[in-house]
């Protein structure tokens, strides 16, 4: 490891002599999410979620949270209890998430070049959140509703809580390494942002979501991200085509008939 102060781009994280060098390939949502993987692997998840934590209950809630959200690790981490309700004047029901964390938001102050001279900007963060909803009856729906109540009744000021920190949510390390070890267990290359993309790719082919539908439901500022993540997949297009599929591959919304919340 060099002790050499490093220019742009060789300071990046995923650059060689990277102080925080990673020993895995980085992944990448373009190249393994090619179609929405359907409900029944993601059922297969949250139940491995079940399996490998150490809190079956939260841990199986913080998965479907994720991706019924559609969220960053961290957004669902800082997400509060008080966030979630349910809309009963239509069919089906929606759960409702109002002031979500939307992070990665910046104001631009200023510009320069770099040693490059490649154009750069100074930037401040901006607070953001985001307001979502979906069905009611969608598979991951219950494990979240469970854990969700079960942090109302508990009065926690957090949705994910951390066991050691008191006051703050768990961190981003838990949340990496219990999806990592669902990867393990299921042979499968999981990541944080993998379940992001596949709720895109879901919304785009069960629900017909164009980017400007998803463009708002994931409050992106550009066009290239719904295209990077939302992907219909040769089933999802051949749909379109007016092509019917049995419900043995996988579970639909509307076919857990028997969730319930009054």
């Amino acid at each position: 490891m060099t002790n050499k102060v490093l220019a742009y781009p060789s300071r990046s994280v995923w650059g060689d002599n990277s102080v925080l060098k990673r020993k895995l390939e980085r992944s990448s949502v373009e190249k393994d999410v090619k179609q929405f993987c359907g409900w029944d692997t993601m059922n297969k998840i949250v139940e491995c979620a079940q399996a490998v934590g150490s809190y079956p209950l939260r841990d199986a809630g913080f998965v479907a949270t994720t991706f019924e959200c559609g969220a960053r690790v961290t957004e669902a981490l800082l997400s509060k209890p008080t966030m979630f309700s349910v809309v009963k004047g239509c069919v089906p029901k929606l759960i409702l998430v109002e002031n979500m964390p939307l992070l990665k938001r910046y104001k631009k102050l200023s510009d320069f070049l770099d040693e490059l001279g490649h154009k750069r900007y100074k930037t401040e963060k901006v607070n953001a959140t985001r307001d979502l909803s979906f069905r009611v009856d969608e598979p991951l729906v219950r494990p979240m509703i469970l854990w969700v109540t079960h942090a109302i009744e508990n009065k926690y000021e957090w949705l994910f809580p951390s066991p050691y920190k008191t006051g703050e949510p768990l961190s981003r390390k838990w949340a990496y390494q219990l999806i990592q070890r669902i990867g393990v267990k299921l042979n499968m290359n999981l990541y944080p942002h993998r379940l992001r993309a596949e709720r895109a790719s879901q919304l785009a082919v069960e629900y017909d979501f164009r980017e400007a539908s998803l463009l708002e439901w994931f409050q992106w500022q550009r066009w290239e991200t719904a295209k990077k993540y939302a992907k219909f997949g040769p089933l999802g297009l051949a749909k379109k085509m007016g092509v019917k599929f049995r419900k043995d591959r996988g579970l639909k919304p509307g076919d857990l008939e028997k969730l319930k919340i009054d």
